[in-house]
């Protein structure tokens, strides 16, 4: 079997994310908020009011699906039977054709998100009581829109035989979304037990765990092994990778030993957008890659991308890079740092800066990023600036980026990441 890889993507309804503590905090400090998130250049409003509002409508038109419609709605663009016309379609003939290479499946890694965690701010509202967003339903979620995706999706046939069941379809490896921070060292550890005891870094085994979904009852106390494939940790939330409370930090200690352990990849934000619902100061320390310092100090083995590549969007040309370098800097001490690029390539013109950033370094640091750097979309969140599945992954292939790098970042730098 031979796979392609979307390292980072969501699949999020409508009923995910905790929109009154985001408009909570938007009340509270409503100058930031406008200033630096909703009215920062080519976001939100841009979003809202460009195109009368095309983007945001074309965004909350998947996101009012279900998690299995979602999901199909990224297979059947890859197929060219939704959108606009496609005469060579990523996915045909029960395969994947990219690069001039056929592969049989495409592995995508939604990262879930932790809203459960208490809102700080009580709202000055009748209605006031804290919103429920415990991870089970989240769970559940994306484990029954994986087994109907499956239901849905059956196995294809190919000259009149049956292939393997993984042939012409999308497997989906969830990252599991968790702040320790605000957890005991106790309730990381069962937390983590109850989803990651049976974990292996096999590719075959978490593919077939994928699959047998497909049969599953749809009890959460008898759900299938190895049905994650990872950690996502989210800064602008609230947490903090090394917190200055000792229960804190214990508890986020009982993670990244747990995860050495076993050696399960960790995805944390690393640009200075995205969901936030503490104040910018907070959330840029937490989110800055030198965050990172002690935890690989104590934990030097961990497996860490950190997504978007430190882009900051909002900084002045001096300092735009300062967050990518640190990473590459991190790279270059810890065997098992990595990077993803999703969102960035919403604009086309970032492949070519990426070349170019690529080519500057020597020749050891150039080498080491071709190795390092993985595709991800950041869908459904990059439909805020593009408008498909389909038209993000065609924009990075279409790219200037020479072949051998867009390979490596689909196939074996994301099956490094991910597996043996």
């Amino acid at each position: 079997m031979r796979f392609i890889v979307d390292v980072h993507c969501h699949i999020m309804t409508l009923s995910r994310p905790n929109v009154g503590t985001f408009i909570d905090a938007l009340a509270h400090r409503p100058f930031e908020y406008l200033n630096r998130q909703i009215a920062a250049p080519r976001y939100l409003l841009t979003s809202l009011f460009s195109n009368r509002g095309s983007a945001i409508r074309n965004t909350i038109a998947v996101a009012d699906n279900d998690a299995s419609a979602i999901i199909g709605l990224m297979h059947d663009d890859l197929a060219g039977t939704i959108g606009p016309a496609d005469t060579n379609p990523i996915l045909h003939n029960g395969a994947f054709h990219i690069l001039g290479d056929i592969y049989d499946s495409m592995i995508i890694c939604p990262l879930l998100m932790d809203f459960s965690r208490p809102a700080r701010i009580t709202p000055d509202i009748y209605y006031n009581q804290p919103t429920e967003k415990h991870h089970t339903f989240t769970i559940l979620e994306i484990l029954h829109g994986i087994r109907q995706y499956l239901k849905e999706h059956q196995k294809p046939h190919r000259r009149g035989f049956l292939q393997h069941p993984a042939q012409g379809r999308l497997i989906v490896r969830p990252f599991l979304g968790v702040d320790p921070s605000w957890m005991t060292p106790d309730e990381v550890l069962i937390f983590l037990n109850r989803y990651f005891r049976s974990y292996k870094r096999d590719l075959n085994k978490q593919v077939k765990a994928s699959l047998a979904l497909e049969h599953w009852d749809g009890s959460l106390n008898r759900l299938p092994p190895a049905l994650f494939s990872g950690i996502k940790l989210y800064p602008p939330l609230g947490f903090d990778p090394w917190p200055d409370n000792p229960l804190a930090r214990e508890a986020c200690k009982t993670l990244y030993q747990y995860c050495e352990q076993k050696q399960i990849p960790i995805t944390t934000h690393c640009d200075d957008g995205g969901y936030r619902v503490i104040p910018l100061p907070e959330a840029e320390h937490y989110t800055n890659p030198e965050r990172w310092l002690p935890v690989l100090e104590h934990y030097p083995e961990l497996y860490l991308n950190f997504a978007h590549f430190g882009h900051r969007y909002q900084e002045n040309r001096k300092t735009a890079n300062s967050w990518t370098d640190s990473i590459v800097t991190l790279m270059n001490r810890y065997p098992h740092i990595y990077t993803d690029v999703s969102f960035n390539g919403c604009d086309f013109a970032y492949w070519t800066w990426l070349e170019t950033f690529i080519n500057s370094k020597t020749d050891t640091i150039s080498e080491l990023l071709r190795n390092r750097i993985m595709f991800g979309t950041d869908f459904l969140i990059n439909l805020l600036k593009i408008d498909s599945y389909r038209s993000y992954i065609k924009g990075f292939l279409e790219s200037d980026l020479d072949h051998s790098l867009k390979r490596a970042m689909l196939t074996q730098n994301p099956l490094s990441f991910l597996f043996i």
